[in-house]
Protein backbone atom coordinates (compact mmCIF):
# COMPACT_ATOMS: atom_id res chain seq x y z
CA UNK A 1 0.00 0.00 0.00
CA UNK A 2 1.37 3.41 -1.00
CA UNK A 3 1.45 6.42 1.31
CA UNK A 4 -0.37 8.44 -1.33
CA UNK A 5 -3.09 7.31 -3.72
CA UNK A 6 -1.56 6.03 -6.96
CA UNK A 7 -5.00 6.22 -8.62
CA UNK A 8 -4.65 9.89 -9.53
CA UNK A 9 -7.74 11.90 -10.37
CA UNK A 10 -8.16 13.05 -13.96
CA UNK A 11 -9.15 16.69 -14.42
CA UNK A 12 -9.80 16.32 -18.17
CA UNK A 13 -13.55 15.77 -18.30
CA UNK A 14 -16.70 17.24 -19.81
CA UNK A 15 -18.08 20.10 -17.73
CA UNK A 16 -21.62 19.19 -18.82
CA UNK A 17 -21.11 15.68 -17.46
CA UNK A 18 -20.03 17.06 -14.07
CA UNK A 19 -23.11 19.30 -13.96
CA UNK A 20 -25.33 16.36 -14.93
CA UNK A 21 -23.81 14.18 -12.18
CA UNK A 22 -24.33 16.88 -9.56
CA UNK A 23 -27.92 17.43 -10.72
CA UNK A 24 -28.74 13.72 -10.59
CA UNK A 25 -27.11 13.37 -7.15
CA UNK A 26 -29.25 16.24 -5.83
CA UNK A 27 -32.36 14.46 -7.10
CA UNK A 28 -31.37 11.23 -5.32
CA UNK A 29 -31.67 10.52 -1.59
CA UNK A 30 -27.90 10.72 -1.10
CA UNK A 31 -27.79 14.00 0.84
CA UNK A 32 -30.80 13.06 2.99
CA UNK A 33 -29.17 9.81 4.07
CA UNK A 34 -25.88 11.56 4.83
CA UNK A 35 -27.58 14.26 6.92
CA UNK A 36 -29.62 11.61 8.75
CA UNK A 37 -26.41 9.98 9.94
CA UNK A 38 -24.73 13.31 10.58
CA UNK A 39 -27.33 14.51 13.10
CA UNK A 40 -25.88 12.00 15.56
CA UNK A 41 -22.34 13.26 15.11
CA UNK A 42 -20.45 15.54 17.47
CA UNK A 43 -19.17 18.91 16.23
CA UNK A 44 -17.95 19.17 12.66
CA UNK A 45 -16.72 15.61 12.16
CA UNK A 46 -18.26 14.34 8.92
CA UNK A 47 -16.76 10.85 8.97
CA UNK A 48 -19.46 8.58 10.35
CA UNK A 49 -18.44 5.59 12.49
CA UNK A 50 -18.26 2.57 10.20
CA UNK A 51 -20.06 0.42 12.77
CA UNK A 52 -23.02 2.77 12.49
CA UNK A 53 -22.88 2.69 8.71
CA UNK A 54 -22.92 -1.09 8.75
CA UNK A 55 -25.73 -1.43 11.29
CA UNK A 56 -28.41 -3.19 9.24
CA UNK A 57 -31.11 -2.43 11.83
CA UNK A 58 -30.71 1.26 11.05
CA UNK A 59 -31.08 0.83 7.31
CA UNK A 60 -33.47 -2.09 6.94
CA UNK A 61 -36.47 0.13 6.16
CA UNK A 62 -34.72 2.17 3.48
CA UNK A 63 -34.48 1.44 -0.23
CA UNK A 64 -31.54 -0.97 -0.58
CA UNK A 65 -30.30 0.56 -3.82
CA UNK A 66 -30.09 4.02 -2.21
CA UNK A 67 -28.02 2.58 0.63
CA UNK A 68 -25.69 0.78 -1.79
CA UNK A 69 -25.18 4.05 -3.69
CA UNK A 70 -24.50 5.93 -0.46
CA UNK A 71 -21.92 3.41 0.72
CA UNK A 72 -20.21 3.48 -2.68
CA UNK A 73 -19.92 7.28 -2.97
CA UNK A 74 -19.22 7.96 0.71
CA UNK A 75 -17.13 5.07 2.05
CA UNK A 76 -15.92 3.24 -1.05
CA UNK A 77 -17.93 0.01 -1.11
CA UNK A 78 -18.30 -1.59 -4.54
CA UNK A 79 -21.58 -1.17 -6.44
CA UNK A 80 -23.25 -2.99 -9.29
CA UNK A 81 -22.94 -0.96 -12.46
CA UNK A 82 -26.66 -1.32 -13.22
CA UNK A 83 -27.63 0.24 -9.87
CA UNK A 84 -25.65 3.42 -10.40
CA UNK A 85 -26.97 3.70 -13.95
CA UNK A 86 -30.53 3.21 -12.66
CA UNK A 87 -30.28 5.93 -10.00
CA UNK A 88 -27.88 8.46 -11.54
CA UNK A 89 -27.87 7.53 -15.22
CA UNK A 90 -25.32 6.26 -17.73
CA UNK A 91 -23.69 9.69 -18.14
CA UNK A 92 -22.98 9.91 -14.41
CA UNK A 93 -21.42 6.45 -14.42
CA UNK A 94 -19.18 7.47 -17.32
CA UNK A 95 -18.26 10.72 -15.55
CA UNK A 96 -17.09 8.89 -12.40
CA UNK A 97 -14.91 6.62 -14.52
CA UNK A 98 -13.58 9.52 -16.60
CA UNK A 99 -12.27 11.38 -13.52
CA UNK A 100 -10.86 8.10 -12.13
CA UNK A 101 -13.15 8.18 -9.10
CA UNK A 102 -13.86 4.53 -9.80
CA UNK A 103 -13.02 1.70 -12.19
CA UNK A 104 -15.36 -0.76 -13.90
CA UNK A 105 -14.65 -4.48 -13.57
CA UNK A 106 -16.99 -7.45 -14.10
CA UNK A 107 -20.14 -5.29 -14.03
CA UNK A 108 -19.14 -3.66 -10.72
CA UNK A 109 -17.76 -0.20 -10.01
CA UNK A 110 -14.87 -0.19 -7.54
CA UNK A 111 -13.82 2.97 -5.71
CA UNK A 112 -10.32 4.31 -6.31
CA UNK A 113 -10.09 5.73 -2.78
CA UNK A 114 -12.30 8.82 -3.04
CA UNK A 115 -15.50 10.04 -1.40
CA UNK A 116 -18.11 12.63 -2.33
CA UNK A 117 -19.29 14.55 0.73
CA UNK A 118 -22.33 16.85 0.93
CA UNK A 119 -21.20 20.05 2.66
CA UNK A 120 -23.82 22.78 3.01
CA UNK A 121 -25.16 23.11 -0.55
CA UNK A 122 -22.07 21.62 -2.17
CA UNK A 123 -20.72 18.21 -3.17
CA UNK A 124 -16.98 17.95 -2.39
CA UNK A 125 -14.73 15.16 -3.66
CA UNK A 126 -12.02 14.19 -1.15
CA UNK A 127 -9.89 11.18 -0.23
CA UNK A 128 -11.64 8.35 1.60
CA UNK A 129 -10.25 7.89 5.14
CA UNK A 130 -8.23 4.74 5.66
CA UNK A 131 -10.59 3.75 8.51
CA UNK A 132 -13.13 2.84 5.82
CA UNK A 133 -10.79 0.11 4.57
CA UNK A 134 -9.49 2.41 1.88
CA UNK A 135 -6.93 0.13 0.26
CA UNK A 136 -5.83 2.73 -2.28
CA UNK A 137 -3.54 4.62 0.12
CA UNK A 138 -2.42 4.91 3.71
CA UNK A 139 -2.46 8.71 3.84
CA UNK A 140 -5.20 10.99 2.51
CA UNK A 141 -3.83 13.69 0.23
CA UNK A 142 -7.18 15.47 -0.29
CA UNK A 143 -8.25 16.19 3.25
CA UNK A 144 -11.31 17.69 4.88
CA UNK A 145 -11.69 17.97 8.62
CA UNK A 146 -12.63 20.11 11.57
CA UNK A 147 -10.06 22.79 10.79
CA UNK A 148 -11.73 23.37 7.40
CA UNK A 149 -15.05 24.05 9.12
CA UNK A 150 -13.43 26.40 11.64
CA UNK A 151 -12.35 28.69 8.80
CA UNK A 152 -15.63 28.32 6.92
CA UNK A 153 -17.50 29.57 9.98
CA UNK A 154 -15.21 32.61 10.26
CA UNK A 155 -15.75 33.93 6.72
CA UNK A 156 -19.35 32.94 5.98
CA UNK A 157 -20.76 36.48 6.12
CA UNK A 158 -17.94 38.40 4.44
CA UNK A 159 -18.11 39.99 0.95
CA UNK A 160 -15.08 39.93 -1.35
CA UNK A 161 -14.22 40.61 -4.99
CA UNK A 162 -11.02 38.61 -5.51
CA UNK A 163 -10.13 35.61 -3.29
CA UNK A 164 -6.85 33.68 -3.09
CA UNK A 165 -6.91 30.21 -1.51
CA UNK A 166 -3.43 28.88 -0.68
CA UNK A 167 -2.77 25.23 0.20
CA UNK A 168 -6.29 24.82 -1.11
CA UNK A 169 -6.66 21.03 -0.85
CA UNK A 170 -10.11 20.12 -2.15
CA UNK A 171 -10.90 23.82 -2.59
CA UNK A 172 -13.73 23.77 -0.06
CA UNK A 173 -12.70 26.92 1.81
CA UNK A 174 -12.50 28.98 -1.35
CA UNK A 175 -15.78 27.56 -2.68
CA UNK A 176 -17.49 28.33 0.62
CA UNK A 177 -16.38 31.97 0.33
CA UNK A 178 -17.35 32.06 -3.34
CA UNK A 179 -20.90 30.92 -2.56
CA UNK A 180 -21.81 34.26 -0.99
CA UNK A 181 -19.72 36.38 -3.36
CA UNK A 182 -20.06 36.93 -7.09
CA UNK A 183 -16.31 37.21 -7.42
CA UNK A 184 -13.12 35.55 -8.67
CA UNK A 185 -11.37 32.70 -6.87
CA UNK A 186 -7.77 31.62 -7.39
CA UNK A 187 -6.99 28.26 -5.77
CA UNK A 188 -3.33 27.31 -5.37
CA UNK A 189 -2.19 23.75 -4.64
CA UNK A 190 1.22 22.10 -4.95
CA UNK A 191 -0.15 18.54 -4.79
CA UNK A 192 -1.22 17.55 -8.30
CA UNK A 193 -3.96 15.20 -7.13
CA UNK A 194 -5.49 17.86 -4.88
CA UNK A 195 -5.18 20.34 -7.77
CA UNK A 196 -7.20 17.95 -9.95
CA UNK A 197 -9.85 17.69 -7.23
CA UNK A 198 -10.22 21.48 -7.17
CA UNK A 199 -11.08 21.50 -10.88
CA UNK A 200 -13.56 18.65 -10.42
CA UNK A 201 -15.19 20.23 -7.35
CA UNK A 202 -15.49 23.60 -9.07
CA UNK A 203 -17.39 21.95 -11.93
CA UNK A 204 -19.58 19.86 -9.60
CA UNK A 205 -20.73 23.01 -7.84
CA UNK A 206 -21.14 25.32 -10.83
CA UNK A 207 -18.13 27.46 -9.88
CA UNK A 208 -15.75 26.58 -12.70
CA UNK A 209 -16.22 29.89 -14.55
CA UNK A 210 -15.25 31.89 -11.45
CA UNK A 211 -12.43 29.59 -10.32
CA UNK A 212 -8.85 29.51 -11.54
CA UNK A 213 -6.96 26.46 -10.23
CA UNK A 214 -3.17 26.76 -10.36
CA UNK A 215 -0.60 24.03 -9.73
CA UNK A 216 2.04 26.02 -7.89
CA UNK A 217 4.01 26.61 -4.72
CA UNK A 218 2.18 29.40 -2.91
CA UNK A 219 2.66 32.80 -4.61
CA UNK A 220 5.10 31.63 -7.32
CA UNK A 221 2.67 32.08 -10.25
CA UNK A 222 0.62 34.99 -8.91
CA UNK A 223 2.78 37.85 -10.25
CA UNK A 224 1.46 41.25 -9.11
CA UNK A 225 -2.23 40.49 -8.56
CA UNK A 226 -3.78 41.81 -5.34
CA UNK A 227 -6.56 40.08 -3.40
CA UNK A 228 -9.00 41.39 -0.82
CA UNK A 229 -9.10 37.95 0.82
CA UNK A 230 -6.35 35.36 1.28
CA UNK A 231 -7.25 31.97 2.76
CA UNK A 232 -4.83 29.27 3.88
CA UNK A 233 -4.82 25.95 5.71
CA UNK A 234 -1.08 25.24 5.56
CA UNK A 235 1.00 22.23 6.63
CA UNK A 236 1.87 22.83 10.26
CA UNK A 237 3.30 19.66 11.83
CA UNK A 238 6.78 20.29 13.30
CA UNK A 239 8.86 17.65 11.54
CA UNK A 240 12.57 16.74 11.73
CA UNK A 241 14.38 17.26 8.43
CA UNK A 242 15.82 13.73 8.52
CA UNK A 243 12.41 12.02 8.92
CA UNK A 244 10.15 11.39 5.94
CA UNK A 245 6.85 13.18 6.65
CA UNK A 246 4.02 13.55 4.07
CA UNK A 247 4.25 16.93 2.33
CA UNK A 248 0.69 17.91 3.26
CA UNK A 249 1.67 17.75 6.94
CA UNK A 250 5.32 18.84 6.94
CA UNK A 251 5.72 22.31 8.42
CA UNK A 252 9.49 22.18 8.93
CA UNK A 253 11.28 21.79 12.25
CA UNK A 254 9.32 24.59 13.94
CA UNK A 255 6.05 23.99 12.07
CA UNK A 256 6.21 27.46 10.49
CA UNK A 257 8.14 26.80 7.26
CA UNK A 258 5.10 27.30 5.01
CA UNK A 259 3.28 29.64 7.40
CA UNK A 260 6.13 32.18 7.28
CA UNK A 261 6.09 32.23 3.47
CA UNK A 262 2.34 32.85 3.45
CA UNK A 263 2.41 35.64 6.05
CA UNK A 264 5.41 37.33 4.44
CA UNK A 265 3.35 37.69 1.23
CA UNK A 266 0.48 39.60 2.83
CA UNK A 267 2.14 42.98 2.31
CA UNK A 268 2.53 42.40 -1.43
CA UNK A 269 -0.63 40.46 -2.28
CA UNK A 270 -3.29 41.74 0.14
CA UNK A 271 -5.22 44.91 -0.71
CA UNK A 272 -5.57 47.79 1.74
CA UNK A 273 -8.28 46.80 4.23
CA UNK A 274 -8.08 43.22 2.86
CA UNK A 275 -8.62 40.14 5.03
CA UNK A 276 -6.42 37.07 5.50
CA UNK A 277 -7.65 33.91 7.23
CA UNK A 278 -5.52 31.02 8.38
CA UNK A 279 -6.30 27.88 10.36
CA UNK A 280 -3.51 25.76 11.83
CA UNK A 281 -2.02 24.08 14.86
CA UNK A 282 1.24 25.48 16.17
CA UNK A 283 3.74 25.19 18.97
CA UNK A 284 3.88 27.57 21.89
CA UNK A 285 4.82 27.97 25.53
CA UNK A 286 2.47 27.87 28.51
CA UNK A 287 1.27 31.41 27.82
CA UNK A 288 0.73 31.79 24.08
CA UNK A 289 1.13 30.22 20.63
CA UNK A 290 4.30 31.18 18.76
CA UNK A 291 2.29 32.20 15.69
CA UNK A 292 2.00 35.58 17.42
CA UNK A 293 5.78 35.97 17.26
CA UNK A 294 5.77 34.99 13.58
CA UNK A 295 3.26 37.74 12.80
CA UNK A 296 5.31 40.27 14.74
CA UNK A 297 8.34 39.27 12.66
CA UNK A 298 6.69 39.72 9.24
CA UNK A 299 3.80 42.15 9.78
CA UNK A 300 4.22 45.63 11.28
CA UNK A 301 0.76 47.09 10.63
CA UNK A 302 -2.84 45.90 10.78
CA UNK A 303 -5.15 44.04 13.15
CA UNK A 304 -4.48 40.43 14.16
CA UNK A 305 -7.39 38.52 15.68
CA UNK A 306 -6.55 35.07 17.09
CA UNK A 307 -8.97 32.49 18.43
CA UNK A 308 -7.37 29.70 20.44
CA UNK A 309 -9.57 26.61 20.11
CA UNK A 310 -7.54 24.08 22.10
CA UNK A 311 -4.13 23.72 23.71
CA UNK A 312 -2.65 20.31 24.48
CA UNK A 313 0.73 19.13 25.81
CA UNK A 314 3.32 18.61 23.06
CA UNK A 315 3.71 15.00 24.24
CA UNK A 316 0.39 14.24 22.58
CA UNK A 317 1.58 15.66 19.27
CA UNK A 318 4.79 13.65 19.55
CA UNK A 319 2.81 10.45 20.17
CA UNK A 320 0.61 11.17 17.16
CA UNK A 321 3.55 11.99 14.87
CA UNK A 322 5.50 8.87 15.88
CA UNK A 323 2.43 6.67 15.35
CA UNK A 324 1.82 8.25 11.95
CA UNK A 325 5.38 7.74 10.75
CA UNK A 326 5.32 4.15 12.01
CA UNK A 327 2.06 3.55 10.16
CA UNK A 328 3.30 5.05 6.88
CA UNK A 329 6.78 3.56 6.84
CA UNK A 330 8.06 0.20 8.01
CA UNK A 331 11.64 1.33 7.49
CA UNK A 332 11.77 4.05 10.18
CA UNK A 333 13.09 3.19 13.65
CA UNK A 334 10.45 4.29 16.19
CA UNK A 335 13.04 5.02 18.89
CA UNK A 336 14.98 7.27 16.52
CA UNK A 337 11.78 8.97 15.30
CA UNK A 338 10.64 9.76 18.83
CA UNK A 339 14.06 11.11 19.79
CA UNK A 340 14.05 13.41 16.77
CA UNK A 341 10.57 14.76 17.47
CA UNK A 342 11.45 15.30 21.14
CA UNK A 343 14.60 17.13 20.01
CA UNK A 344 12.81 19.67 17.80
CA UNK A 345 10.14 20.42 20.42
CA UNK A 346 12.87 20.85 23.03
CA UNK A 347 14.95 23.13 20.76
CA UNK A 348 11.88 25.25 20.00
CA UNK A 349 11.06 25.48 23.73
CA UNK A 350 7.58 24.19 22.97
CA UNK A 351 5.30 23.20 25.84
CA UNK A 352 1.92 23.09 24.10
CA UNK A 353 0.34 22.56 20.69
CA UNK A 354 -2.28 25.21 20.02
CA UNK A 355 -5.17 24.92 17.58
CA UNK A 356 -5.92 28.43 16.29
CA UNK A 357 -7.98 30.34 13.75
CA UNK A 358 -6.54 33.65 12.58
CA UNK A 359 -8.06 36.74 11.00
CA UNK A 360 -5.66 39.46 9.83
CA UNK A 361 -6.95 42.81 8.53
CA UNK A 362 -4.50 44.89 6.49
CA UNK A 363 -5.00 48.28 8.13
CA UNK A 364 -2.61 51.24 8.16
CA UNK A 365 -2.18 51.19 11.93
CA UNK A 366 0.58 49.78 14.15
CA UNK A 367 -0.04 46.06 14.66
CA UNK A 368 -2.87 45.41 17.12
CA UNK A 369 -3.19 41.87 18.52
CA UNK A 370 -6.48 40.57 19.93
CA UNK A 371 -6.74 37.07 21.36
CA UNK A 372 -9.63 35.02 22.66
CA UNK A 373 -9.38 31.56 24.24
CA UNK A 374 -12.79 30.05 23.59
CA UNK A 375 -12.43 26.43 24.66
CA UNK A 376 -9.03 25.92 26.21
CA UNK A 377 -9.46 22.58 27.97
CA UNK A 378 -7.55 22.21 31.27
CA UNK A 379 -5.70 18.96 30.66
CA UNK A 380 -4.59 18.18 34.22
CA UNK A 381 -7.57 19.44 36.22
CA UNK A 382 -10.09 16.97 37.59
CA UNK A 383 -13.54 17.08 36.02
CA UNK A 384 -16.99 15.83 36.98
CA UNK A 385 -20.41 15.84 35.34
CA UNK A 386 -22.79 18.62 36.31
CA UNK A 387 -25.31 17.39 38.88
CA UNK A 388 -28.23 18.66 36.75
CA UNK A 389 -27.29 16.42 33.81
CA UNK A 390 -29.57 13.56 32.79
CA UNK A 391 -28.63 10.62 30.58
CA UNK A 392 -30.73 8.45 28.33
CA UNK A 393 -29.83 5.64 25.92
CA UNK A 394 -30.91 6.05 22.29
CA UNK A 395 -30.41 4.09 19.09
CA UNK A 396 -27.09 3.67 17.29
CA UNK A 397 -25.18 3.02 20.51
CA UNK A 398 -25.45 6.65 21.60
CA UNK A 399 -26.20 8.29 24.95
CA UNK A 400 -28.42 11.37 25.02
CA UNK A 401 -27.25 14.09 27.43
CA UNK A 402 -30.00 16.42 28.69
CA UNK A 403 -30.40 19.41 31.00
CA UNK A 404 -33.93 20.04 32.31
CA UNK A 405 -35.23 17.45 29.83
CA UNK A 406 -33.72 19.47 26.96
CA UNK A 407 -31.38 17.39 24.69
CA UNK A 408 -27.90 18.88 24.54
CA UNK A 409 -25.73 16.24 22.91
CA UNK A 410 -25.74 12.68 21.58
CA UNK A 411 -22.48 10.93 22.44
CA UNK A 412 -21.14 7.52 21.52
CA UNK A 413 -21.69 5.05 24.39
CA UNK A 414 -18.06 3.89 24.53
CA UNK A 415 -16.73 7.45 24.49
CA UNK A 416 -19.16 8.36 27.25
CA UNK A 417 -18.00 5.37 29.31
CA UNK A 418 -14.33 6.36 28.90
CA UNK A 419 -15.01 9.93 30.02
CA UNK A 420 -17.03 8.75 33.02
CA UNK A 421 -14.38 6.36 34.34
CA UNK A 422 -11.48 8.87 34.24
CA UNK A 423 -10.77 11.92 36.38
CA UNK A 424 -8.66 14.16 34.12
CA UNK A 425 -8.27 14.68 30.39
CA UNK A 426 -4.61 13.70 30.58
CA UNK A 427 -5.43 10.47 32.42
CA UNK A 428 -7.93 9.59 29.71
CA UNK A 429 -5.63 10.60 26.84
CA UNK A 430 -2.83 8.42 28.18
CA UNK A 431 -5.11 5.42 27.61
CA UNK A 432 -6.11 6.38 24.04
CA UNK A 433 -4.55 5.80 20.67
CA UNK A 434 -3.13 9.04 19.30
CA UNK A 435 -5.60 9.13 16.39
CA UNK A 436 -8.53 9.05 18.85
CA UNK A 437 -7.50 12.15 20.77
CA UNK A 438 -8.75 14.82 18.34
CA UNK A 439 -12.30 13.49 18.54
CA UNK A 440 -12.18 13.34 22.33
CA UNK A 441 -10.75 16.85 22.55
CA UNK A 442 -13.64 18.17 20.48
CA UNK A 443 -16.12 16.35 22.72
CA UNK A 444 -14.51 17.78 25.87
CA UNK A 445 -14.76 21.23 24.28
CA UNK A 446 -18.49 20.80 23.66
CA UNK A 447 -19.08 19.35 27.15
CA UNK A 448 -17.23 22.26 28.79
CA UNK A 449 -18.88 24.89 26.58
CA UNK A 450 -22.35 23.60 27.51
CA UNK A 451 -21.42 23.33 31.21
CA UNK A 452 -21.98 19.59 31.13
CA UNK A 453 -18.55 19.06 32.69
CA UNK A 454 -17.22 21.05 35.62
CA UNK A 455 -13.41 21.36 35.90
CA UNK A 456 -12.05 21.69 39.42
CA UNK A 457 -9.31 23.99 40.56
CA UNK A 458 -5.79 22.60 40.74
Amino acid sequence: MKAYNINKLNSSFKIDSAINFSTMLKKSNYKFIFNSFLRNMVGNDIWIDEKVLNDESVLDRWNKKDIVLFKFLFKGDKIENKIIEEILGKESQEFLISINFAKLKDDFLYSNGYSIVPINDMFILVSTPNEYNNEASKFVDIYIGQDSFSMMNMISDKKFKNILDLCAGSGIQGFNALKSNNCLLTSIEINENAYNSIKINAALNGMDENTSAILSDLYDKIKDTKFDCILSNPPYVPAPTNINVPICGDGGEDGFKIVKKIISGYEKYLTDDGYAYMVLECIGNDEEPYIIDVFKQYVKNGILNIRVITAIPVEMQIDYSVDLISYLSNSENNFKVRNEFERIFRENKAIKMYSVVIEYINKDVPLIINRIDTNNIPIRKQYSFNEDIEFDKIKLEFIKIMIDKKPILNINKNIFKNIKKNNTVKELFDSLKSEERDEYMLIFTILKENKILDFEKE
